[in-house]
This record gives C-alpha cells, structure tokens and sequence, in this order.
C-alpha cells in the first residue's frame, strides 16, 4: 500500500517516485520542511517548502483513501457480498466519493422508505417491474401483491411500495449519481432569498436577497457570504438544476427505450432524483463550494501576513511608540534602537480632557529627550487625531523626525499575555502595548510573531472558515518566516525559537534560561550543552539559528555546520580561512575569484551537490543577507493629508493594508483606507488578487474618485494614458460586492 501510495505522490505531481520516497522517509525520522526545503535538495530534488507541504497533504489524503477502501472492503466482506468485481471497482477508486458511491448500495441501511414495502414483501414486484415483465400491465403485475394481512389493499398500495424500493435502488445506481453531480457542476444555478431574521442583516446581506449564480461560476468570497447569511437565517439558500433534461439523460441511462413500464420507471427515478439523490448531491457540492471557499480565504490570509511578517525592518532607529486613545489618553513608550524601554507617559489631548498643548509639550520633550528618530503610532482607533498632533510636534522640535503608522491588531492580546507580563512585569497592560507597537517597526517579525497570527487580522470573512485549519496555515507561514530570516540565538525570544526548525516551546525556554545562566552562547555547537537538546534538534535548528561576533565566523551565517568542512575546503581552494570573510573586502575579493569557475567541476572537487554549493557560495558572498530588506521600507511622513485635500488624477504612495477576492485596500495617510478593485490592478487581466499584491506592498496608486458623503476613496495603479486607450479590463464581479463585504 505504502509503494502505492508513494507512487500515486509521483505520478500527481509529476515527480521521481525515488524523490518522494527519499523525501517521505526523512520526514518519518523527523525532518523539518524548512530543513529539507534549505538543507537537503539533493535529496528532495530542490523541491521548495510549496511543493513539500503538497507532498505530505497528499499522502495524507491517499493514505486515507487506502485506509477507507480497505475498511470499505472489509465491511463488505463481513457481509458476504464480497465479488471480484466489486473489489476490482473500490481498488481502483480514485476518489472518496467513488468509494462512497460504490459502497453506497452495500452499506447497512438505516431505516427507509423502501424498508416497510420490503417487509410487506413488494421487492419480487419491484425486480419484475425493473426486469421489463411484458407479460402483463403494471396494474396486472401488482394485483398478483395484494394482501390484506400485510397492508397492501390495493394495486396503488403494492406500485407505490415497490416504487420506493426502486427509487432506492436508483438512488445508490453510481453512474446515476456521477451524471447528477456533472450536470450540476455544469448547469446547476445557486440562488439565495430573504430569509426569517433578512430585516435585522439587511445592510448585510440586501445584495444576495435576489441572488442567483451558476455553481461553477462562484467566486470563494460569495460562498463565504452566503454562507454566513444562511446561517445568521437572513438568507435561504437552494441549489437549482435544469431538472426535466437531467431526468431525460437519466432515464436513458437506467431505463432501456423499448422497456413496457418505463413511464413507471420514469416516475420512480424521479422521485429518486428529487427526494434521495439531488439533495445529497447538493450538499456534498455546497460542502466542496466552502472547503474550497475556506481554503482560497485561509491562502489570502495567509499571503497577507506573510507581506506584514516580511515588513523590512527599521535598524538603528530610536522609537517614540504612541498608541492613541481618547477617554484613557495616548499611551507613549520610548524605545532605543534595540527595543528597549527608555522611558513612558500618558498624555491626553484628545476628548474629553482637550488637553493639547501639554500633549504637544511632552511628546516634544520626549523626542529631545530620548534623541528619537521616528514615532510609531498605532493605527487604531484615534490614529489620526494623533497624527496631527503627531505632526505638529515634528514641526515644533529641532529634530529631524518621521513617523508612520503601524498596525496595532493583537498588541492588546499580546499586552494580556504571560510573555509581555514575563517582559514587563512592573509595566501596565496598555503601556506593554505600547511598547509592541514601536517594536512592530523596528522588527515586525520578532514582534508579531508574539501573537495569535489570527489575531492580526489579515482578510475578511476571517472568522468564517474552519478555524483550526486557519490557524495551521497561519502558523506555517509564521514559521516559514522565521526560519526564512533566521533567529540572534543570543537575543531572540522565546516565543521567536519556538517556531525555529527542530525547536519546541520547552527547548526554546530551556535555550533562554541556558543563556540567563551561563552568559552568551560563543557558537552553534555549544547548543549541544542545553538540556533536552539531541542530535536531532541540533540538526535541524542549527542552521537557521545565528551567533554573532563568536568563535566562528560561519556561525553568522545560514551555513549549516555540516558543511563547514565543505567551506574549508572551497576557501583553501582559494587561500582563504573563514577568519577572511569578515575583513574588509573580504566577499567582494572572494566574488572576483569565483567568476568564470565551473559550478559542476567546483561542486565535485568539494564533495557536495551543486544546489548546496550554491547556497553557501550565496551565503560567503553576501554576508548579512535579509530577505526582508528585498521589500520597500514603511512609509515616513512629517505631515498628514486629509480627505479633502484629494483630488481626482492624483498619484499617492501608499501601503497595502488588506487584500481580499475584489481589490485591496490601501493606506494613502487619510483617515480612510482606499479601494483598488481589481480590475484596476493592471490593464491585464487579474484573477487572482493575491497573485499579484500583498499586504504591506507599497504601491504608487492614482485617485479616481472621492465619495465624500460616504467617505470611500476608489483608486487605480493603471496609468492615465493606459486607461484612456481602453486597456482597462471590465469589472470583475459587482460593485455592490464591495460594499457588502
């Protein structure tokens, strides 16, 4: 079965059945994916972290599949109807529902319709009516059933009883049931209505009171909606299929043309058709519509933290770190470059104390003070009262400071938790908050990661989904992150070498208290004297963990320590030690001397693959490399634009706060957030949003309209030019989408 399975891996996605057993097997003994996507390519053919997770939800899927089938069989078997055909037909099942369509007809029923017309034994008439008798009328063939003494008085009473055994039969008939579930893949139209409680969601959901779609045309972010109004019961809901054609193709399937009671038989499929089979097929189609809704959602959650965990990070700037507030006033937090507190207050210039000028005073002092550099300010509720008072305090001092906005979604989560009262214990819940918030632009990924990733609030219909699955993808792209960038293992946090390759919560508290106690590691290799850390752990965390301005220089590096001999020898090569490296001139003197030089010859003359000696020769020649800093830095201003100061044809700078099925909202420094919908991405046409924009992306953005009354902004990233030309492609799916989403 496992040799199945393994092969069926390959086949599906195209790859050396060796490959995937290779890769299954390390993955067995306790592989990371982050491990085997950066350390062992050779293995895994270069197989990135995308293809291995489908690797092992795939073999989840098979093996599940084999394991149904086998239990399919056996139950069959247990049965006694058993037949080699039977077998044959479930081994070579494909699918789940195949293996549910084929036991359907053997599995043990419940109690039925057909059961009573059975016991008042009808079923010899219903096989007679089926088998194509012609030696009588149905009426005739039915008088011979009359008994009194089993409650079949009539003629009607025995045909309406042996039609239910026949719909039955029909309902379980498997390539009846397949001709259904095309048809209404094809054709079959959902449409929704008012439901009971439609007057208290009207706002909500009076775009789908009169809705109608074909199934197949459903964008995920429709199903979504009317899903939730189904189940708020401000929506009905019914799945609609051109009903009188598909039971014409089914009557030519099941009843020959020639057969003497197919008008019978007709009507016996059809109510099978409509109280056994449609409805069934229906709901496994409604339930495959949301698990494929929930899984396109859950994927553009998690694109968008992935762009907010990715935020390139502020070095070596100090932080005044504001999160506004209006009745409990602007808690301010002042961080050195390295995130430390220097100092915190609380000033009050908003409603209702009004007490500006002290607030501007103080927040003055507090830059001199602290010699900031840049004030964060949490883009919650009264960001941008603060940010004119933010403003004008940059147009009061001496200093030449900016500030942006950065997201405070899960700072008060993060405030509540045992980890921020570890970090601050004498501190207040919303001044440890407020540190989280300077933080977050000083290093997003170490402070978000701090977090629920679902608490960041990364998509709508956020809490629509299946949120287990929600928070396993999440979690993946958090640990995908971290490990991309890699971890200071002499500053990181818990919460940071938790999620590092091989490391768990216990082995990263055992990591910190090691380091509490014995002082600063020196290398890598004196991880091996933390308590609970074996072999395995070692190898596969190693790597992705850094040791600054300690014994050895690769230590700072993504190189693994397995591979340092590999590096002694490349450097000798050249006349070099890895002391070299860090002098100056060190990479760029190295870079010269590899030009020109044979990958294949050079890989085989240091004993190793070709794919890991491209890493490390990208690893010595560009030392310091952060994948974060390929992004575009936040956005600094030194002053705030309001609404009205907007004007149509306009181009803005903005940042991408939320991406969803229908466009992006963007961040251009006013109080609201504007829409690009996606037809006005690119004049090319865009499916898939996500493709193609992710949060925390600055884009340079064009003003198309302003609604003043209802305060939307709706921008465009097409040039003027391209779109007077015509280039634009149409709308891509209603307006009224956007308002109801």
């Amino acid at each position: 079965m496992g040799s199945t399975v393994t092969s069926e891996i390959a086949q599906q996605m195209r790859l050396r059945e060796q490959q995937v057993e290779r890769t299954l097997s390390l993955l067995s003994q306790g592989c990371t994916v982050a491990f085997l996507a950066r350390y062992r390519k050779e293995v895994t053919g270069g197989a990135d972290r995308k293809t291995l997770r489908a690797m092992i939800e795939l073999h989840g899927r098979l093996t599940e599949l084999q394991d149904r089938k086998k239990a399919v069989l056996e139950a069959i078997a247990e049965q006694g109807k058993l037949t080699p055909e039977i077998e044959k037909a479930v081994s070579q099942a494909g699918q789940m529902w195949l293996v549910e369509d084929l036991y359907l007809p053997l599995r043990p029923q419940r109690h039925t319709a057909a059961m009573p017309a059975r016991d008042r034994g009808l079923e010899p008439l219903a096989e007679r009516l089926r088998s194509g008798d012609a030696a009588a009328t149905a009426d005739e063939l039915a008088a011979n059933f009359i008994r009194h003494d089993r409650d079949v008085h009539t003629t009607a009473d025995a045909l309406s009883g042996a039609s239910h055994i026949l719909a039955e039969d029909y309902s379980t008939h498997v390539r009846l049931r397949q001709k259904v579930r095309d048809v209404l893949w094809a054709d079959g139209v959902l449409k929704s209505s008012q439901g009971t409680s439609a007057e208290e969601h009207l706002k909500e959901f009076r775009d789908y009171f009169n809705f109608s779609e074909q199934i197949r045309n459903l964008p995920p972010h429709r199903v979504l909606a009317v899903n939730r109004g189904e189940r708020k019961k401000a929506l009905k809901v019914v799945i609609e299929i051109p009903m009188q054609r598909l039971v014409d193709e089914c009557v030519e399937l099941v009843v020959p043309a020639d057969h003497p009671h197919r008008d019978f038989l007709r009507e016996c499929l059809t109510d099978a058709l409509t109280r056994l089979v449609i409805p069934s097929i229906s709901r496994e189609i409604r339930r495959e519509l949301t698990e494929r809704a929930e899984l396109h959602a859950i994927e553009v959650f998690a694109g968008n933290l992935r762009g907010i965990l990715m935020t390139p990070p502020v070095r070596g700037k100090r932080v005044l770190a504001v999160d506004p507030g209006f009745r409990t006033g602007c808690k301010v937090a002042a961080l050195d470059a390295e995130g430390q507190l220097l100092g915190e207050t609380i000033v009050y210039p908003h409603e209702p104390q009004k007490r500006w000028t002290e607030a501007l005073g103080a927040l003055v002092a507090a830059v001199e003070k602290y010699e900031i550099d840049v004030v964060a300010i949490g883009n919650g509720t009264g960001c941008h009262e603060t940010e004119k008072l933010v403003a004008e305090v940059i147009a009061a001092g001496d200093r030449p400071v900016q500030y942006a906005l950065v997201s405070e979604a899960g700072a008060s989560a993060y405030a509540a938790s045992d980890l921020a009262r570890e970090e601050f214990p004498n501190l207040d819940a919303a001044l440890r908050g407020t540190v989280s918030i300077g933080r977050r632009l000083q290093d997003p990924l170490s402070e978000f990661v701090k977090v629920d990733p679902r608490c960041i609030g990364v998509g709508l219909y956020q809490h629509d989904v299946d949120q287990g699955q929600l928070k396993e993808h999440l979690d993946r792209v958090v640990h995908d992150c971290i490990n991309e960038v890699g971890a200071d293992l002499n500053r990181a946090h818990v919460a940071l070498l938790s999620r590092i390759s091989g490391l768990d919560d216990g082995l990263a508290r055992a990591i910190v208290r090691h380091r509490e106690a014995s002082g600063p590691f020196a290398s890598r290799e004196q991880l091996r004297q933390v308590p609970g850390l074996d072999d395995l752990a070692y190898q596969q965390s190693a790597g992705f963990l850094r040791v600054f301005g300690g014994d050895h220089p690769l230590d700072a590096t993504p190189i693994h320590p397995e591979s340092y001999p590999v590096v002694d020898r490349l450097l000798a090569r050249f006349g070099y030690v890895p002391a070299d490296l860090s002098a100056p001139g060190g990479p760029p003197k190295l870079r010269q001397k590899l030009q020109g030089l044979s990958l294949e010859r050079l890989a085989e003359e240091v004993g190793v693959g070709i794919a890991t000696l491209s890493d490390i020769l990208h690893c010595l020649e560009h030392p310091g490399f952060d994948p974060r800093d390929a992004g575009p830095p936040p956005i600094f201003k030194t002053e705030m634009m309001r609404l009205e100061d907007l004007k149509p044809g306009m181009w803005l700078k903005g940042t991408v706060r939320n991406v969803v099925d229908f466009g992006a909202f963007v961040d251009i420094g006013v109080r609201e957030d504007g829409l690009v919908h996606v037809s006005q991405f690119s004049s090319k046409y865009i499916k898939n949003p996500v493709d193609f924009i992710h949060v925390g992306q600055t884009v340079d953005v064009r003003v198309m309209s302003i609604d003043h009354d209802r305060r939307r902004i709706a921008l465009s990233m097409i040039p003027e030019n391209e779109a007077a030309n015509g280039h634009v492609p149409p709308a891509q799916g209603p307006a009224a989408d956007v308002a109801s989403a």
